[in-house]
């Protein structure tokens, strides 16, 4: 008798505990809750300070077309070091992917040319520089640079993923290997040079040997 009124206070206890937490729960969700409103209504109605900075003002079509004609024409090769490529492979690069970086123009601003993206996402490549510093270069903001250099660099993982081959195999998400990478060829033309036969060369009488006969030598069998 004893041990079952000891159960009972126990779940009746348990129960307390139970209906008092329930009844703490929205007390204690409701300021996250709130907070989290908070910052969604901060992220709706937050305006931009300027719509465009004055040191944007200048990049138009015809900026752009001289920047790169100083670069392309300029004797010491200045663009083969800035885009890291001749303009000719450039230019095939360009014509491979324009189609799916270019943007159209608004009423409010002129696009960035397919051309101007490409040589951001190159010299950034290229050279690791950070967005900021490619800002003040190419007259572009920070957060379009960081869509820019995304959205080109899957445009070109498109069209070079035929032409690009990986060392690595490539599986599927299923786990197949779907491309198997450069390393087993190379491994099979190795394992096929350990089947050549192994030619004994007689060692020199002295230095003098190797040094007035090497070619002959180094070229001798047996």
């Amino acid at each position: 008798m004893t041990r079952t009124r000891l159960a009972v206070q126990y779940d009746l206890k348990r129960l307390n505990a139970y209906f008092q937490l329930n009844a703490l729960y929205p007390w204690l969700h409701h300021p996250y809750e709130c907070k989290q409103s908070e910052i969604k209504k901060r992220r709706a109605r937050r305006q931009r300070r300027w719509w465009m900075k004055k040191i944007h003002h200048n990049r138009t079509r015809q900026f752009i077309e001289e920047k790169f004609n100083e670069l392309l024409y300029e004797p010491s090769g200045e663009f083969d070091n800035f885009c890291r490529m001749s303009y000719s492979d450039f230019e095939f690069l360009l014509q491979k992917i324009s189609p799916m970086i270019s943007k159209h123009d608004t009423d409010f601003r002129e696009a960035i040319p397919a051309k101007f993206r490409l040589a951001i996402t190159l010299r950034f490549l290229a050279s690791g520089d950070s967005y900021k510093s490619l800002h003040y270069l190419f007259k572009v903001s920070v957060p379009m640079i960081s869509i820019i250099i995304r959205e080109v660099c899957r445009a070109l993982n498109e069209i070079l993923k035929d032409l690009v081959k990986s060392s690595f195999d490539v599986y599927d998400s299923s786990g197949n290997m779907v491309t198997p990478g450069s390393w087993r060829r190379d491994n099979d033309e190795y394992n096929a040079l350990q089947n050549l036969p192994q030619i004994p060369r007689r060692s020199p009488v002295n230095a003098r040997e190797v040094r007035e006969e090497f070619t002959s030598y180094f070229n001798r069998i047996g």
